[in-house]
């Protein structure tokens, strides 16, 4: 009876609110908001326990989604090897020259202001702000996950023709 109670409901307000034609969605907090026909039907205690439901269970949805793609984005992360380097990256002999694998490491001492002597390098690799150039949308590259900092590496080593970036070459 509850079940068939919470369809008749639910199937009501979605169609005196237009969302069946394709209207704008109307979000509906209260009992008081529900279309005319609804409430002549139902009592508002009824109507309002069926919104709560509604809303607890979008919560719940919202909750669980967001959970998922967090946990969908640590397995990534935990997925990638650390330390990884040579091949297709730079040779290890400059990734421990640099920062000896250490990808928060900053050298420089200019984190997050202008820079007055120091130096802006940072990260495995041992970026500088200017070539690091807000890289996956990380100001620094001691910010960014070892996963970035090694794409911006693989493409600046572009197989060894991008020596030059590297005082160890």
């Amino acid at each position: 009876m509850r079940r068939t109670i919470a369809v008749t409901v639910s199937a009501l307000i979605i169609l005196a609110s237009g969302q069946a034609a394709g209207a704008e969605v109307r979000a509906i907090h209260s009992w008081t908001e529900a279309p005319a026909e609804v409430q002549e039907t139902y009592e508002p205690e009824v109507i309002q326990a069926w919104i709560d439901a509604y809303w607890v269970n979008e919560f719940i949805r919202i909750y669980w989604e967001r959970l998922a793609a967090w946990s969908d984005a640590y397995d990534a992360a935990q997925a990638y090897p650390s330390g990884q380097c040579g091949g297709d990256l730079p040779p290890c002999r400059i990734m421990m020259r640099e920062s000896r694998g250490d990808i928060r490491i900053w050298n420089g001492g200019c984190y997050n202001g202008p820079c007055r002597g120091g130096s802006t390098a940072s990260g495995k690799w041992q970026f500088i702000r200017s070539t690091w150039a807000g890289y996956g949308g990380y100001r620094n590259a001691a910010e960014a996950p070892e996963q970035v900092q090694d794409a911006k590496a693989r493409e600046l080593w572009n197989g060894g023709r991008g020596c030059s970036h590297w005082s160890a070459c």
